[in-house]
């Protein structure tokens, strides 16, 4: 068990705290071992202030490494190609990953939702559920 995988999926700092296109999602692998076929899909819906919606269920949504070496990190494709139009009213981004651990024949995967939150400032927060 000391070698079972551990992959988080967390947070980052956005670019621009005005935009909640512009925080990072990270996956991370925390172990000693690395993990190989490493498929991280994205799928982000919700709505703007307005009525407008958004939903990414296709375009650049998926990546996939070969490869992701032990205490390694990458970015999850989200936010790919968003224009803010309008304040952002609700939003939910769900990120799956599947990955073969070393030396392991079955692909396992974990998934993890976060959910938008705006505060009196206006500000968006990317909450995980």
């Amino acid at each position: 068990m000391a070698f079972a995988p551990v992959l988080t999926i967390d947070i980052g700092t956005p670019q621009d705290p005005n935009n909640p296109f512009s925080y990072p999602f990270i996956v991370s692998n925390n172990m000693f071992v690395p993990l190989f076929g490493v498929t991280v899909v994205c799928r982000e819906e919700g709505k703007f202030e307005g009525g407008g919606t958004f939903d990414n269920q296709t375009d650049g949504s998926e990546e996939t490494l070969p490869i992701m070496a032990p205490h390694r990190k990458t970015t999850a494709p989200c936010h790919r190609g968003f224009d803010i139009k309008a304040p952002l009213e609700s939003g939910t981004v769900t990120i799956a990953v599947s990955y073969s651990p070393f030396l392991w024949p079955f692909k396992l995967s974990t998934i993890r939702q976060f959910k938008a939150e705006v505060n009196a400032d206006k500000k968006t927060l990317w909450l995980p559920q």
